[in-house]
């Protein structure tokens, strides 16, 4: 089978030669925290299809989420899927409205914040017939990533994608990817400039080597040996 790289920006053939390399014939588990449509950038789709990997997708807005299931409803004993918006800790109980959404075609952004916050998403964007984008909005679940780790784990691979704060959430204290088995981590930086240093120096004092910076994403590995 002709192996299509799903990912944004090389992303896939990392993950293929590190999971070739160090797990070969291992079916392997991930996490996708921010998996959109699961295809569209997709770290994680090639493993799916390619590897025979099964793994837990986690996404906020309404129709990425119908999307994701669609495309994984016959899988039912390899996806796992969360109709959620990831948040962090202290963000649980502090009384916000949540509001997932997106403003353009095949983008998609989740926010912790209220109604009146998306009042300004759409502005100046146009389609092709010259009608204005509008945000479409769906509330859901809010959800701590440590209570998603602590129920789904373990996990061969953790890949964090949630819009504006991937960073953050992966910066958390209490989060050691190792606790929860995994070998390969991905996090979108951000700002890559300030964060991308950040988690480079969390995550090489936790035993993880930087592989690669993509631009879109930062992978680090464990070396088995």
């Amino acid at each position: 089978m002709e192996e299509k790289d799903y990912s944004q920006a090389g992303e896939q053939a990392v993950i293929f030669t590190y999971v070739d390399t160090f797990m070969s014939g291992k079916e392997g588990r991930f996490l996708d925290l921010g998996s959109f449509d699961g295809e569209t950038f997709s770290n994680t789709r090639g493993l799916f299809l390619y590897r025979n990997w099964n793994g837990v997708f986690v996404e906020a807005e309404g129709h990425s989420y119908v999307q994701t299931y669609d495309r994984y409803l016959q899988e039912p004993n390899r996806a796992t899927l969360v109709n959620a918006t990831i948040c962090m800790e202290e963000e649980l109980n502090n009384g916000k409205n949540l509001i997932s959404f997106a403003n353009l075609p095949r983008s998609a952004i989740s926010t912790v914040e209220t109604v009146d916050s998306i009042s300004w998403w759409g502005q100046d964007q146009f389609n092709e017939r010259g009608e204005k984008y509008l945000p479409r909005a769906t509330f859901t679940a809010k959800v701590g990533m440590k209570e998603i780790l602590e129920t789904f784990a373990p996990f061969d691979m953790i890949k964090i994608d949630v819009e504006g704060i991937s960073a953050a959430l992966a910066l958390q204290d209490w989060f050691n990817p190792r606790n929860y088995g995994c070998k390969l981590l991905l996090v979108e930086p951000d700002h890559p400039d300030k964060r991308g240093v950040a988690l480079t120096e969390k995550f090489t004092s936790l035993g993880y080597t930087l592989l690669v910076h993509t631009g879109d994403n930062l992978i680090f590995g464990i070396n088995p040996s």
